[in-house]
């Protein structure tokens, strides 16, 4: 079963996404290099693509263990709790951003946690596809 469809205002240059090709179904992942307007501009296989107003076509990319480990996070020994700098995640469900006060955030899919970390921190937080 695919996840809800995104829309261009929940997404910024730099995303990360599932983009279904629409002829086969299959699940790229897809990194966002423009929006104008509703347009969403993206590198799909790194070839450049203007895609369509067809948000059904693109999907949240779910975070998992596996993508925390390359985004440089690091695995508690004891929990499913991933550390980087001062934030903590936990899967499924939440973030925790530890300097002052702390703060639990619903954060489930790759493109919420890349938005809030550049948020909070100014850097981008990059994975290569």
């Amino acid at each position: 079963m695919k996840a809800e469809g995104l829309e261009a205002n929940e997404l910024r240059v730099g995303n990360l996404v599932e983009w279904y090709e629409p002829n086969t179904g299959d699940p790229l992942y897809v990194k966002v290099t423009g929006i104008v307007g509703h347009m969403i501009h993206a590198t799909v296989n790194n070839t450049f693509q203007v895609c369509h107003e067809n948000y059904q076509s693109w999907k949240p990319i779910v975070l998992n263990d596996n993508l925390l480990l390359r985004l440089g996070f690091v695995k508690d020994s004891v929990d499913n709790t991933y550390y980087k700098g001062d934030f903590e995640i936990m899967l499924p469900t939440y973030f925790m951003w530890k300097s002052s006060n702390i703060k639990k955030t619903i954060v489930k899919h790759l493109h919420q946690l890349q938005n809030l970390y550049f948020a909070l921190t100014g850097e981008e937080l990059n994975i290569q596809l």
